[in-house]
């Protein structure tokens, strides 16, 4: 995975000003600008300032431009409906990818930098588990900081777009050709995980830990009720 954000929105980074497409209940597209600190305690502490975010419900991406752990980096979440594993999620900074990660609601794969498998875990949504592959590639332990955030789940971000919420958006017809609407809950991908789609979103940012450069898995005990995310325990006793 090298840059999942499609030409056509990144096109919109020159405004200068808040806009919005379409964001009513479609929520189409739109870049949101905002230029200031935010910080949250829940799944997990993060403070991180946000310069912008760009989302584009019929390609099912979205973008955060962020200051986080001293530099510069975009994280894009995708949503690739037809693919074995589904979920996307890039970080970079201006010289390209540090860390992509894929998954499906039982199994995750992470690469480093250069692409190559850095950890596979099975069942990272169910409960603790199983790794079953763990290379020795590097991973920036900063490159994950922005994890944690898991800024798709932040209402206070404005419109949360219906493809995180596992939503088939209003410009995607099925194989029927029938078209979806704002009131339409059937799912974008088949899902059936013990969390939710940005469930799984947020284990990845509170499970995956980089120690001496090689990247594990391992969960806490923690447990999230989020009206967006729904609930999310960690490895509890």
């Amino acid at each position: 995975m090298t840059r999942l954000f499609p030409l056509a929105v990144l096109a919109l980074v020159g405004c200068t000003s808040n806009l919005d497409i379409g964001a009513g209940a479609a929520g189409l597209g739109g870049v949101d600008v905002y230029e200031k600190q935010f910080e949250w305690s829940e799944p997990e502490v993060c403070k991180t300032f946000l310069h912008r975010r760009i989302y584009d419900e019929a390609a099912r991406v979205v973008s955060y431009e962020a200051t986080a752990a001293g530099r510069e980096l975009t994280a894009t979440y995708e949503v690739d409906a037809g693919a074995a594993l589904p979920l996307a999620i890039e970080i970079a900074d201006d010289t390209g990818p540090l860390v992509s990660l894929r998954s499906s609601a039982k199994d995750l794969e992470v690469r480093d930098a250069q692409g190559e498998i850095a950890l596979r875990v099975s069942g990272y949504a169910d409960g603790p588990g199983e790794t079953i592959e763990r290379t020795q590639r590097s991973i920036e332990a900063d490159s994950l900081d922005l994890l944690a955030c898991t800024l798709p789940m932040r209402a206070e971000l404005g419109y949360v777009p219906g493809f995180v919420r596992n939503i088939r958006d209003a410009s995607s017809p099925t194989a029927d050709g029938v078209v979806g609407s704002s009131s339409d809950a059937a799912q974008l991908v088949p899902w059936d995980g013990a969390t939710t789609l940005l469930g799984a979103w947020v284990r990845q940012g509170m499970c995956l830990r980089v120690a001496g450069g090689a990247v594990d898995w391992h969960c806490g005990c923690f447990e999230v009720r989020d009206p967006v995310v729904g609930v999310v325990r960690g490895d509890c006793p």
